[in-house]
């Protein structure tokens, strides 16, 4: 086994799971949510994935898991739906930093899910946790029974996510699956932005002709084609370009701390943990550094705490 791999395996499991909160949930989302209100998300998104996939490709050869099998295809398969992901996310992030944090909790819960059916994590449910679960649905079902009567966030931004809710949960889900068969960490990142970067490349030289076509037939594409015409982006700068690879880097970085996390502990224990952490820190960020607490009313204040309770029971409910 390589040496760097041996020492990243004898660590405690909590180590990975608080670098990687700080890195993702404060630095990576802060840095994201500015370049989601940019003009041109696809070229940025396309951009940032090529760049994760030569970081991806420099931290497998570094690991020793650069090589190509019947499993890094299947991750390949799943760094495609992560691709797709990404742009429904930076959709939603654009419209509400806040909001798509609180409601960040489908793609966890999916991810559960899927542990607990598949490979049998399921001990570590328990009647706290299933509440926990009923609190969150209804707060996103709240969320966008409020919007829908008083004219607040469109359709198109439920819609956006619950795509990335179940386009991540499968992925999510697949990080665990993939740990438990001992798949190199650096070879399962490369395999991963290999097939973002190509979903996103697809997207970003198809958009004008064969991918608005589909848009006429499929929700998703609709959603991926929403207003369109700011897709048309400046010219990029020198600190375009540095804030992009700071930001891949960032991403890169932090699938790999996630991985190694999901390596020494189940999915139902670093799960619900970092979804605790994920609707808290950047919803945080988005209430008040981006000053998005303004559109809320007491009504919403209220939504947001029921599911902030409803993330805890979730994260607490769950024992390793």
């Amino acid at each position: 086994m390589h040496t760097l791999t041996t020492v990243l395996l004898g660590v405690p499991w909590w180590i990975p799971v608080l670098v990687y909160i700080i890195a993702a949930y404060v630095a990576v989302r802060w840095l994201g949510k500015y370049l989601a209100d940019q003009p041109d998300q696809i070229k940025r998104l396309t951009v940032n994935m090529g760049l994760c996939a030569v970081a991806g490709t420099l931290f497998a050869a570094a690991t020793g898991g650069f090589s190509f099998t019947t499993t890094t295809l299947l991750v390949v398969g799943v760094g495609v739906l992560n691709g797709f992901a990404n742009i429904t996310q930076w959709r939603a992030s654009r419209i509400s930093m806040s909001k798509t944090s609180l409601l960040s909790f489908g793609d966890d819960i999916i991810a559960v899910l899927l542990a607990i059916a598949l490979i049998g994590d399921g001990r570590y449910l328990n009647a706290v946790s299933a509440m926990g679960m009923a609190l969150c649905f209804a707060t996103g079902v709240l969320f966008w029974w409020h919007d829908k009567k008083n004219g607040g966030e469109s359709a198109h931004f439920y819609l956006c996510v619950m795509l990335y809710s179940v386009l991540w949960g499968v992925a999510d889900f697949s990080q665990r699956y993939f740990a438990i068969e001992h798949m190199n960490a650096g070879q399962f990142v490369f395999a991963w932005y290999l097939g973002s970067s190509l979903a996103l490349g697809t997207v970003f030289l198809g958009r004008k002709f064969l991918l608005p076509l589909l848009a006429l037939r499929s929700a998703y594409f609709r959603t991926v084609f929403h207003n369109v015409q700011v897709e048309t982006g400046k010219p990029y700068r020198a600190k375009d370009i540095g804030l992009i690879f700071v930001f891949a880097v960032g991403l890169c970085t932090c699938l790999a701390i996630e991985y190694w996390a999901k390596v020494l502990a189940p999915q139902t224990v670093v799960g619900p943990i970092l979804l605790v952490s994920e609707a808290l820190i950047p919803t945080t960020i988005g209430l008040w550094i981006f000053k998005e607490g303004r559109g809320f009313d007491k009504h919403q204040w209220g939504f947001a705490a029921l599911g902030i309770i409803g993330v805890s029971l979730l994260a607490f409910g769950f024992h390793g």
